[in-house]
């Protein structure tokens, strides 16, 4: 990652440290699955949005979508990890 976007060791660490956020509001995704179903489901559904999202997140960072730009490849990773995390508590 450092080496792609030309970051300082400090900078790309800090930029990591901010992809993991989905994964500290487990708790709060636990809540919403539990209260609010999608079309009457309370797991199915959920489980196949957070897949569909962390897709998206990963297939956009492998195929290069936003190039060099910090924040495209930063909102990638949170999508994918977002996903991930969503779908560990579902």
């Amino acid at each position: 990652l450092k080496d792609q976007l030309h970051l300082p060791p400090a900078e790309s660490s800090m930029l990591l440290s901010l992809t993991y956020w989905p994964w500290v509001l487990k708790p709060a995704w636990g809540f919403i699955a539990d209260t609010f179903p999608i079309m009457n489901s309370r797991r199915r559904s959920y489980l196949v949005l957070a897949g569909l999202v962390s897709a998206f997140g990963y297939v956009g960072l492998g195929m290069g979508i936003g190039g060099d730009e910090k924040v495209a490849v930063l909102l990638q990773l949170m999508l994918g990890n977002f996903g991930i995390a969503f779908s560990d508590v579902v």
